[in-house]
């Protein structure tokens, strides 16, 4: 690792599939650390952050203040040996996909607070780390927007014939909000020809082209069914698969685009149509930036 900023050591771990540990310090003070194992962020702390993962989740009503204090003792009982989030796990007192957006948002706090010093120094210190390869994030998961936005600008700026921060990571914080939901594991905007516009996806197996053309599918049959009942043009689809949930709906009024996310079988199909409803606007918009006027009709 030879970047010399936090986020820098952060994107070059990716790139390099790094695994190892990032100490933060400010005035040769470690502040806090970040862990990444295999490219992407698997733990941050940071010493001006108030609650650990267990008082969180009880704040986030997720248990209740008896089992707080249970995880509590049982985690001080291991010496801190045993993670809360595996405590939580064992304790039936959390499914893994709710536990990986709480980790998510505690990780996303920690980093925010890390962030926060602009005179901070990074340490990283290469090794071998057994991980949980289902709760482990991608950098536009967890860094602030903020943060990276600035960065990839001037990434392009730089590298002009590099498009990796724009199509990749930039780009695709507009699906950010879809992140958080329970389940998640993939989403894109994609065009009703099955054209890939941005995609995000937190499991290395699902493949965002085929994805896309599945859904335009999806999308293009469900509006022959509706109109030859007579019920109107469709304007979402959801499809049950062994893998889970496939969520789209159109964003703009010709139906030339739509937003798709994919989901486990423990998610809430509410939130999810509620999740993309919302988004639509947002998508429009950034549709409106990225492409030229006559395609976003």
């Amino acid at each position: 690792m030879t970047n010399s900023s936090l986020l820098g050591c952060i994107i070059q771990g990716l790139w390099e599939e790094w695994s190892g540990t990032i100490d933060v310090k400010v005035r040769d003070r470690v502040v806090g650390q970040v862990v990444m194992a295999k490219g992407k962020v698997a733990w941050a702390t940071s010493k001006d952050q108030t609650e650990n993962l267990a008082s969180l989740v009880w704040r986030l009503s997720h248990i209740t203040a008896e089992e707080l204090s249970t995880v509590s003792k049982t985690y001080y009982k291991h010496k801190g040996k045993k993670k809360i989030g595996t405590i939580l796990e064992e304790e039936g007192l959390m499914s893994r996909p709710v536990l990986r957006r709480c980790l998510m948002l505690h990780i996303r706090f920690a980093l925010a607070n890390l962030f926060s010093h602009e005179d901070a120094l990074v340490d990283p210190r290469p090794e071998v780390l057994q991980t949980d390869d289902e709760i482990l994030f991608l950098p536009e998961e967890v860094v602030p927007f903020s943060v990276i936005a600035d960065f990839a600008k001037g990434w392009v700026e730089r590298n002009k014939d590099d498009d990796y921060f724009r199509k990749v990571t930039t780009d695709s914080f507009v699906l950010r909000p879809l992140f958080e939901l329970p389940g998640y594991m993939a989403s894109a905007v994609i065009s009703a020809h099955g054209g890939v516009l941005v995609a995000h996806r937190s499991v290395d197996w699902l493949e965002p082209k085929i994805l896309a053309v599945l859904v335009a599918s999806m999308l293009e049959t469900s509006m022959d069914l509706s109109s030859a009942i007579e019920l109107g043009q469709a304007r979402a689809t959801m499809v049950e698969c062994s893998s889970g949930f496939i969520v789209a709906r159109w964003v703009d009024r010709d139906k030339q685009f739509a937003c798709v996310a994919m989901t486990d079988h423990d998610a809430n199909l509410g939130l999810i149509h509620a999740g993309l409803n919302r988004l639509s606007g947002t998508i429009t918009t950034w549709l409106e930036q990225v492409l030229e006027p006559e395609q976003t009709g």
